[in-house]
């Protein structure tokens, strides 16, 4: 595989590659270029500003200040003070990093009130008579608050599932695995022979052609063992390619965290399978079953460049593969 970049050329060289990850490394190589929204995610004296696009968080900058505490002698004003410095940040560190012509969306998230803080004070500031502050006024429509539980990267979440914001932006796709992990938990809750988890019992029920809903977690496509990422990769294209809806959850999300708790894969089902109650688990299944064995076999023939065979492409700095 060669990734072309720029400003400066690099080739990087592999033998094998996946479809899985030719889809990621081309958002990867425009990843700024197709975010369409930003997320500011604030908590007094921290602010993440993000860009968001259909598989990834972009984290463009993160802002500390410290902020002066209420009790101390004259801390009313140093607070004041430390919070206007911690805004000024923060606005300079969108200004810098948006592009006003791609952006469509920027959500301001924080628990409490602070987004809406905030927001007074970039229409206060907006006033000003400087290019920056006339672009900044020029995109104030832009700029949308939602009140989350938190001020950290995980906000984001929240954000995402807000209908408000569905609206209003292209991440859809980005919701897929948050809302596949509420089906699953929900189903697991009042319907449990129609969930399934750990690899030896999902490969059952794809076998069974009982899988309505694969989920994985990222974690198990990049895992360092060559035969293990090959079957999750493998299972991800049979899947797909028999018109299963799969659901790859982020494991830098509560969703793709939790999936990983369970064995990093799950299947929602079409229809009970009351034999996979039964089935006796296989010590180290994914090494040493000839399951796992004849079922890579039958899938790698006729396979795409890429599922487990030689290719080279380049991928060039706007995301387009060059056979």
């Amino acid at each position: 595989l060669m990734i072309r970049a720029e400003p400066q050329d690099l080739l990087v060289r592999k033998l094998e590659w996946t479809p899985v990850w030719e889809d990621r490394l081309k958002d990867a190589c425009d990843a700024e270029g197709k975010a369409d929204t930003a997320a500011v995610c604030l908590d007094y004296g921290k602010a993440f500003v993000c860009l968001l696009n259909q598989s990834m968080i972009i984290t463009k900058a993160c802002i500390e200040v410290s902020i002066a505490k209420k009790h101390k002698t004259g801390g009313g004003n140093k607070r004041d003070e430390s919070i206007q410095k911690f805004f000024k940040q923060t606005m300079a560190a969108i200004l810098s990093n948006y592009d006003f012509n791609t952006v469509k969306v920027i959500v301001l998230c924080s628990p409490g009130t602070l987004q809406a803080e905030f927001m007074s004070y970039l229409k206060r500031v907006a006033q000003e008579d400087t290019p920056e502050m006339k672009t900044l006024q020029a995109n104030l429509s832009k700029f949308m608050q939602v009140k989350t539980y938190t001020g950290s990267r995980g906000a984001i979440t929240e954000v995402l599932k807000d209908r408000s914001v569905q609206k209003l932006t292209s991440l859809t796709k980005g919701l897929e695995g948050v809302n596949a992990w509420e089906e699953f938990e929900k189903k697991m809750a009042k319907q449990p022979d129609y969930c399934t988890y750990t690899p030896q019992l999902v490969l059952e029920a794809f076998q069974n052609e009982a899988v309505d809903t694969l989920l994985i977690s990222d974690t198990l496509l990049r895992i360092p063992i060559v035969l293990h990422r090959r079957f999750y990769v493998t299972l991800t294209q049979a899947a797909k390619m028999n018109g299963i809806t799969v659901a790859t959850l982020s494991s830098e999300e509560n969703s793709g965290r939790h999936l990983d708790q369970i064995s990093g894969i799950a299947a929602i089902l079409r229809f009970p399978l009351p034999d996979l109650d039964e089935m006796e688990a296989e010590e180290d299944f994914l090494s040493s079953s000839e399951v796992v064995r004849a079922f890579l076999e039958e899938h790698s023939q006729g396979s795409s460049p890429g599922m487990g065979s030689p290719a080279q492409s380049t991928v060039s700095a706007s995301g387009k593969v060059i056979a």
